[in-house]
């Protein structure tokens, strides 16, 4: 589940490894965003060698999340943390390699397939 103002951990090789959640996009109503929303999110941990600065604000896709994402065929499936990656307006992701488990249908859905291929639950 990620609430307005939610730390997340970053599931790509941009350099940024925490992001905070600053704006819910999609749907107004709900306050709380599950596996494939696009929220508005800011850095606030960078590794050294990374080329984006603290404090930019970019669009991140939730890849993880601790809410129950429900599959087709009744399957229930949850991660342990929260997880995004940096994408940008057209929805395509800023890096290169992709980290970390992915929901088979969240990829389908954003055209991802080529980048992860490895790790699809």
């Amino acid at each position: 589940m990620v609430n307005y103002l939610a730390r997340l951990l970053v599931a790509d090789n941009s350099g940024v490894r925490v992001v905070q959640c600053i704006n819910l996009l999609g749907k107004s109503k709900s306050s709380i965003t599950r596996i494939g929303n696009i929220i508005i999110v800011v850095t606030k941990r960078l590794f050294t060698w990374s080329r984006f600065k603290k404090g930019l604000i970019t669009r991140g896709l939730v890849v993880r999340s601790c809410l129950d994402f429900i599959r087709g065929g009744g399957v229930w499936l949850r991660f342990g943390h929260n997880a995004v990656i940096l994408v940008n307006k057209k929805k395509a992701p800023l890096a290169k390699r992709l980290k970390g488990p992915f929901v088979k249908e969240m990829c389908i859905k954003y055209n991802l397939l080529g980048t992860v291929t490895r790790f699809l639950v």
